[in-house]
């Protein structure tokens, strides 16, 4: 049972019970998957019982990004649960999906053993008594087997250590020197097998602690796979065999050795296809955070292998919403509405989907909700501007027979001066010709320069403008983590509403309110998440200033505004080369770059053509756009030099400042 705010609870970490995790996880997460490797394999669905087992797997994707959250799916624990759900369990869905995809066979019982093992700590001392690749090796043997033991225990739901002793364990003779010696006996009970795993493990790092480097020599490849996909467990009289499948998660965080020696091991492990579902098959779990710059938009690169033949690579991140498809929309939404059935009853009881969460109700907005002192204002500034030219007379009479109020006719008139400057700004025009009101129209019709009016009309009018469904989800900046934290934050509000019996929902100043502070918190966490997060800090915040600049300038040159800046492909090379060189010109703009990247603070777009130029395009995190009052289009940025980037990285700002509408 989860207690208190459901949305700030992550499903991986945090979710102690399988049980509980399963109850948020979404099904559509595992699809993200399925859908990345056939569009990567470039094969159709038949052959998806296969696809997730044939080759080593890198599953990458920023932190918060689902990719702890989908490994845990695959071990014994939720494997187990979901293989006895019925068709009136809400777990049924995943069930259908793991058969699907060769993790359960057509009567739902599991068909692998999976291995979950994190390389995030438990091997310092190594790296502190640099003991040698070998000797790492054999303690992840060791410790994999360990959690084999007890995963199979979880598989044929027994108790551990209860049940330890009635588990056999029968390997097959035909294994190498090495494994044998590992194995020990090939016919054992599984409680002495696991009592010599612990004991080796405990003498392994009591060596380790009196100064000594343990090691053994021969381990070229993860031992423990060989002799799993030999073994058959034997409980109660009955056999078991299940393929054995690990899942390595944040081995960037090892010693760059070891790391490497893992990584060498996959052209290794190319299976012939007649042994695909049997022989034992290998994901990393990476976070973008350990790859290079070039790497972050053109995937891993290993030394030795090919991607497609030899391994496969996963970036997690879920494309964006498009015109034909919802796919991130429906996967944000899922995921909402699964942690809405895990809020408080008193939630519950009056809203059960996210949406319904959000007030859609523009009502409070009406005339009477818009100072007269801004409307006449805007009108004041539209006088001004329009009386500069005698060819905006007929734009004056055009607005006078406006028969709009309150917010409408605002909305109206900064479209107009919106149009009213550019036209100033023209080049070539006529001076003293009128204006169709048909163009006219046309110009106030385009979408840009409504988002556009509706930003500036926020601004200045102080209106909410960061509300709605459609913001919600822009905000989640493709990663599950960062929609959460949004997303927490309003139901916290529902949460105390509720309490204190009042209208469940968010109204659209209260939301606009609520992500405004869940931005501000993010910026000023920043520096302690991020590696150089204060030069990232102090990068970003010259960008956000540059990026308002250009936004609010009165003609909205660039509508509805400038969420990104953009260097030349070619000059993006140049840093490159000289990166990777360690050439001093370019290298601290190159880690700035790939950090900020890797850490989903700037979002890439290489190869966008504008100008008849390829430009690499760098877009805000959505919601530093709402730290810095930006919309969350993409499509604007401003093109810049990379001696301008190492000003701003340096602090220095470099452009003029130009006028505002208002």
């Amino acid at each position: 049972m989860i207690l208190g705010n459901p949305f700030l609870k992550r499903a991986a970490e945090d979710a102690v019970e399988d049980n509980e995790y399963l109850e948020l996880f979404a099904p559509i997460g595992l699809d993200r998957l399925v859908d990345a490797l056939r569009q990567d394999q470039q094969v159709s669905s038949h052959n998806d019982k296969k696809l997730l087992w044939r080759l080593p797997l890198l599953l990458e994707s920023t932190p918060g990004g689902g990719k702890t959250t989908l490994l845990r799916l695959f071990t014994p624990g939720p494997l187990h649960l979901v293989s006895k759900a019925t068709s009136q369990s809400s777990r049924y869905e995943i069930r259908q999906r793991l058969i699907k995809h060769g993790a359960l066979n057509e009567k739902g019982q599991p068909l692998i053993l999976g291995i979950y093992h994190s390389c995030s700590s438990g091997y310092e001392s190594l790296m502190y008594n640099e003991v040698p690749v070998a000797g790492f090796k054999y303690l992840l043997d060791i410790r994999i087997l360990i959690a084999a033991v007890r995963g199979v225990l979880t598989l044929v739901n027994a108790h551990f250590p209860k049940e330890l002793n009635e588990l056999y364990l029968k390997i097959s003779e035909d294994l190498s020197p090495e494994v044998q010696r590992l194995a020990a006996h090939l016919d054992q009970s599984a409680r002495d097998f696991y009592l010599r795993l612990s004991e080796l493990e405990e003498q392994f790092l009591l060596s380790l602690n009196r100064g000594g480097k343990a090691g053994i020599h021969g381990h070229q490849d993860i031992l423990s796979l060989e002799l799993l996909s030999k073994a058959r467990w034997i409980f109660k009289g009955k056999d078991y065999f299940w393929k054995p499948v690990l899942f390595l998660d944040n081995p960037h965080a090892l010693a760059p050795n070891y790391w490497e020696s893992l990584k060498n091991i996959i052209p290794a492990r190319k299976i012939p296809a007649s042994q695909e579902l049997f022989a034992p098959s290998i994901w990393f779990g990476i976070r973008s955070q350990s790859l290079g710059l070039d790497e972050l938009f053109n995937g891993p690169a290993l030394d030795g292998s090919k991607k497609g033949r030899d391994y496969m690579h996963v970036h997690l991140d879920p494309p964006p919403d498009n015109r034909k498809t919802k796919t991130f929309s429906n996967f944000v939404l899922e995921v909402a509405n699964r942690r809405m059935l895990r809020a408080p009853l008193e939630v519950r009881a009056k809203v059960t989907e996210f949406v319904n969460v959000l007030s859609t109700d523009t009502g409070e907005y009406n005339a009477q909700k818009i100072e007269n002192t801004y409307i006449e204002k805007l009108q004041q500034r539209y006088v001004e501007v329009a009386s500069t030219e005698p060819g905006f007379a007929s734009v004056m009479q055009y607005c006078n027979k406006l028969e709009e109020q309150g917010y409408e006719k605002a909305l109206s008139l900064h479209k107009i001066l919106i149009w009213l400057e550019r036209e100033r700004n023209r080049s070539q025009k006529d001076m003293f010709g009128g204006y169709e009101s048909t163009e006219l129209t046309n110009f106030l019709d385009k979408s840009d320069i409504q988002e556009a009016a509706k930003l500036f009309l926020a601004k200045y009018g102080k209106l909410p403008y960061f509300y709605g469904e459609e913001k919600v989800i822009k905000l989640a900046n493709k990663n599950i983590e960062q929609f959460l934290r949004v997303a927490g934050a309003l139901l916290e509000r529902v949460m105390s509403k509720c309490r204190l019996n009042r209208e469940h929902s968010v109204n659209l100043r209260e939301q606009d309110t609520i992500i405004r502070k869940v931005a501000k918190n993010y910026w000023e966490e920043l520096p302690r998440y991020v590696q150089q997060g204060e030069r990232i800090q102090r990068f970003l915040e010259i960008v956000g200033e540059f990026c308002q600049e250009q936004t609010y300038r009165a003609s909205a040159p660039y509508a509805p505004g400038v969420t990104g800046i953009a260097i030349s492909m070619s000059d993006y090379d140049n840093v490159l080369s000289q990166a990777e060189t360690k050439k001093v010109a370019y290298r601290p703009l190159a880690e700035l770059i790939r950090n900020a990247v890797a850490s989903k603070l700037l979002l890439p777009s290489p190869n966008t053509k504008c100008k008849n130029v390829y430009w690499l395009v760098l877009y805000l995190n959505r919601l530093l756009c709402v730290y810095f009052n930006l919309p969350l289009s993409y499509g604007g940025f401003k093109e810049q030099k990379l001696t301008t980037l190492i000003e701003w990285m340096e602090g220095r700002k470099s452009w003029k400042k130009q006028g505002e509408l208002i």
